[in-house]
């Protein structure tokens, strides 16, 4: 028992991805690593917060333009690599604000999830 209980199940996803579909029905994936995105966006357990100022200079760093892009954030992976779960939002990039506030569906609150990163 102290040995099933000892080790972590799920390991917590600390990169985002930013997805933009193309004109011809292609996605590009741009992955990003802790120390990165943090002055640009970050997130709590109901919203997603974009500073646009910053938001631009990576998007313009990483290559994607436009008025809309997906970003997935948070989350977890099983162990051993059995699959995960993390937020994604549609981000609509059109307006002028200095600070987007998205709200978005927290899955790490529900049920099957929490039952997903205990089962061994």
């Amino acid at each position: 028992m102290i040995l099933y209980g000892s080790y972590p199940r799920y390991m917590p996803v600390r990169e985002i991805a930013l997805y933009q579909e193309q004109g011809s029905g292609e996605a590009q994936t741009i992955f990003l690593e802790p120390g990165s995105f943090e002055q640009a966006l970050s997130w709590d357990e109901g919203y997603i917060y974009i500073r646009r100022a910053s938001m631009d200079r990576l998007l313009e760093e990483h290559g994607i333009g436009g008025e809309r892009f997906w970003i997935s954030f948070g989350g977890y992976r099983k162990l051993p690599s059995m699959g995960g779960s993390s937020s994604i939002v549609n981000v609509d990039y059109r307006g002028q604000e200095e600070e987007l506030r998205i709200p978005y569906w927290n899955n790490e609150s529900d049920f099957w999830s929490a039952l997903l990163k205990q089962m061994p």
